[in-house]
């Protein structure tokens, strides 16, 4: 499990210890150990999971300083955060592939293994328009929903190269959309 921890810049005069020891020490005071205990439901659809038993998110994220973005020296999206798809669960279907899967109906595949998608309906979330897509037609990409020079110039810079490679893959942080929308959207954070 790895986390992306966001450091920036501080005003003058401000803590002289780096953002991330900052950062590290407020969570870490903050954090209490964890216990687990099964929770009981009484629906058949939602299985029991862990009762975690501890400080509140909110709580712990209130302890944490909020400052301003990074330079993005240094940032080179594939040198930083690994070139193509990757295949983190070992199924032989790259990331790309499996968010087109995921995010459209009317899926038709142009392998038996049902990895490659060769077209689909995409129900865009960004525009709400609804793209009937195929293979090399350029109308859908998919889009990092935290950018990834966003993620660099937000304390991505202090992960490990397998920690980001994992982050431009994680299926949490990828979605399927219009071309054109996410192109605009670029680089920006959710406040642009």
């Amino acid at each position: 499990m790895s986390a992306l921890v966001l450091v920036g810049c501080s005003a003058p005069g401000a803590d002289t210890r780096t953002s991330a020891q900052a950062v590290g020490e407020s969570a870490i005071s903050a954090v209490q150990p964890l216990e687990a205990e099964l929770v009981s439901t009484k629906s058949k659809a939602v299985k029991p999971g862990a009762k975690l038993n501890g400080p509140k998110a909110l709580t712990v994220l209130n302890t944490l300083p909020v400052k301003g973005k990074a330079p993005a020296t240094g940032y080179n999206r594939n040198a930083e955060f690994g070139n193509g798809w990757k295949d983190f669960d070992k199924d032989k279907c790259d990331e790309r592939q499996e968010a087109l899967s995921r995010d459209m109906s009317k899926v038709k595949f142009k392998d038996k293994k049902k990895c490659t998608v060769a077209s689909g309906t995409l129900n865009d979330l960004y525009t709400g328009k609804k793209i009937n897509w195929k293979v090399k037609s350029g109308s859908v990409d998919i889009d990092h929903v935290v950018a990834l020079k966003n993620a660099w110039i937000s304390g991505g810079q202090k992960l490990s190269q397998a920690q980001r490679q994992a982050l431009a893959n994680d299926p949490l942080n990828l979605i399927a959309a219009d071309a054109s929308a996410n192109r605009q959207k670029g680089d920006k954070n959710a406040a642009e």
